[in-house]
């Protein structure tokens, strides 16, 4: 075994939210790195394809039960790995009340805070917790604040809850916050801004694959003072084009699991509403006269059958 195999097998780490997304992502490049990893979940069959993996630790539990998180983060899988740091992936596509990863977090902080190591932390958020005038205005105003107002709620009171309880600790963090998020092929084309800037020239997408590698850069990446920096928060966004034949969630599909049934109906008759009248105004530009046309016959058809309804009703 090799020097650097053998440092990375005497270090563990511990991930919430591994069993989809890009925390399944995250999993799989750990593994691939050769570092010990444990995770927790609800349903351990849906890693059934990597739970023969020998440096990979399953857990049954759930990541807003404190004694579960506890159980993950304290209980060393093997005594002579030491677990040096902590990834949180957990999040949720129903946009009703919800406290998962804010819980998820605070469990996980509570449980480190039991350790005497130093340790890092590493929670995925979401770039739309930053107040820039650069989104545009129909996310700041309509998709921010009522169409996914409770996701982005309990990502903020996450965050909150993060640097308040890390305050004083030997526990360190990033927040990583990307923008909307596809599944994609691993490209590498991303950056990043701090504090409440957006990166300029992004393309307000990127892929989970994409997230999963800044994550593990900004744990491992030791080349990179700038990541390694504690205590901050990266605000992404990819600088090429994600690959389209790979988004296989567009933004309807997108909706239709986060709103209530009855929400995302009148979304879509708004939507089917206004491609009917931009087609029509086109037509009517191309083709004047076949559109004037069109349009006497239709209104005539429903002046004579509303006129007909209108006989019966009044015998």
């Amino acid at each position: 075994m090799s020097a650097t195999s053998h440092n990375n097998q005497s270090e563990e780490y511990a991930l919430l939210g591994a069993t989809q997304g890009i925390g399944k992502q995250l999993l799989m490049l750990l593994l691939v790195r050769g570092v010990k990893v444990r995770v927790l979940a609800r349903n351990p069959s849906s890693l059934l394809e990597l739970s023969s993996h020998p440096l990979l630790t399953i857990i049954k539990g759930d990541a807003t039960n404190e004694q579960d998180v506890e159980t993950l983060i304290c209980c060393n899988s093997n005594t002579s790995s030491k677990l040096k740091g902590v990834f949180c992936a957990l999040g949720t596509r129903a946009n009703t009340p919800t406290t998962v990863v804010e819980d998820g977090t605070v469990n996980a902080i509570q449980a480190m805070k039991k350790l005497n190591d130093p340790i890092h932390f590493v929670l995925i958020t979401s770039v739309a917790l930053t107040d820039s005038k650069e989104h545009p205005w129909f996310y700041r105003n309509v998709v921010k604040k009522y169409l996914l107002n409770h996701i982005y709620d309990d990502l903020r009171n996450a965050e909150h809850k993060l640097v308040t309880l890390c305050e004083h600790s030997h526990i360190t963090y990033t927040i990583v916050r990307p923008p909307r998020l596809v599944d994609s092929c691993l490209t590498l084309h991303y950056g990043y801004a701090k504090g409440n800037d957006i990166l300029k020239g992004g393309k307000g997408v990127m892929s989970r694959a994409d997230v999963a590698a800044f994550m593990l850069q900004c744990m491992f990446d030791k080349e990179n003072s700038s990541l390694l920096r504690t205590n901050q928060a990266f605000n992404m966004d990819t600088t090429k084009a994600v690959p389209k034949e790979h988004d296989t969630v567009g933004l309807m599909t997108f909706l239709s699991w986060t709103l209530p049934r009855h929400q995302y109906i009148m979304i879509r008759m708004g939507v089917h509403s206004v491609q009917v009248g931009a087609l029509a105004v086109l037509a009517y530009y191309l083709f004047p006269g076949q559109t004037r046309g069109w349009w006497k016959a239709i209104t005539e058809s429903v002046s004579r059958f509303v006129g007909r309804g209108s006989s019966g009703h009044r015998v």
